[in-house]
């Protein structure tokens, strides 16, 4: 792998995943995608907060740091490349662009989840799923049961959060 490509951490499950790694992909930036608790994660800046997506970038001093939260994140791409920015140079657009995505950002999730955790077939889905992603030399054993404990937990806040 080359200096040159950024490494996105996250995981394929993650909204916020989906959208930095397909602002990365529309703007055609050369990066790899890392799942996150993936043997290639080792040796790279953890964040100051785990959380997903985690960009790593050239920090001021050069050294390689970990940076997190997809918003900032798009705002910071578009000081570093300038090709195909998602940024409209039009300040009212631009306004109704932050709105959008911070309307999607805060309130398109809860339906994900809703939909994710609320009925059988998904919850049985998901719970298979989401423990193998990050996860893949666990025997199968500790699958289910991460799966189980994962989606006993997650169903248990949907009248919080979805």
């Amino acid at each position: 792998m080359t200096d040159h490509f950024l490494r996105i951490v996250g995981m394929p499950g993650s909204p916020y995943s989906r959208k930095m790694r397909a602002v990365l992909r529309y703007r055609r930036v050369p990066h790899v995608w890392v799942h996150q608790g993936s043997p290639e994660t080792r040796g790279l800046p953890q964040p100051r907060v785990a959380l997903l997506p985690q960009l790593i970038l050239r920090g001021p001093d050069g050294a390689p740091e970990a940076a997190i939260d997809s918003t900032p994140l798009i705002r910071r791409l578009e000081g570093l490349y300038a090709a195909r920015a998602v940024i409209p140079p039009d300040p009212v657009m631009a306004f109704v662009d932050a709105l959008l995505e911070d309307y999607g950002d805060e309130w398109l999730t809860k339906p994900m989840f809703h939909y994710r955790w609320a009925f059988a077939p998904d919850v049985a889905r998901a719970a298979a799923i989401l423990p193998r992603w990050s996860r893949t030399d666990h025997p199968e054993s500790q699958a289910v049961a991460l799966g189980r404990l994962f989606s006993e937990r997650q169903i248990g806040r949907l009248g919080v959060v979805g």
